[in-house]
């Protein structure tokens, strides 16, 4: 794995984490990113705060008998979590860590809807 960065000098990058070696220049870059994508990034949670209510609706219409687990994982736990979220990347120091709350967002709303899905009768 060294041998690739033999023609090219010393790395800047960490063969292990693929973050700076050097701190400050790791610090801009993280600044400049989340510059560049963080208003994209909050359209996005916002869209999916909207397709998730949108759903919990149509999965309401479709599966009524199934009323109370939609309700309780589509609009009282993802709903409300997705848009705090979107709320609190307002403050400079949540963006910082913004993509790991992100991560977890993800982690949650997948795991809502494996139980919304295991719990179904089909």
């Amino acid at each position: 794995m060294k041998q690739l960065f033999k023609n090219i000098g010393d790395p800047l990058l960490s063969l292990y984490t693929l973050m700076f070696k050097d701190k400050k220049l790791e610090s801009e870059y993280r600044k400049s990113n989340i510059k560049r994508h963080f208003l994209s990034q909050r359209i996005i949670l916002l869209t999916a705060i909207l397709f998730f209510a949108a759903f919990a609706f149509y999965d309401f219409k479709v599966q009524p008998y199934e009323a109370e687990h939609i309700i309780l994982v589509r609009l009282g736990i993802f709903s409300p979590i997705l848009l705090s979220l979107w709320l609190l990347s307002s403050f400079q120091k949540i963006r910082n860590y913004y993509n790991l709350i992100a991560s977890i967002m993800v982690v949650i709303c997948a795991s809502g809807i494996s139980y919304v899905i295991s719990n179904s009768p089909f």
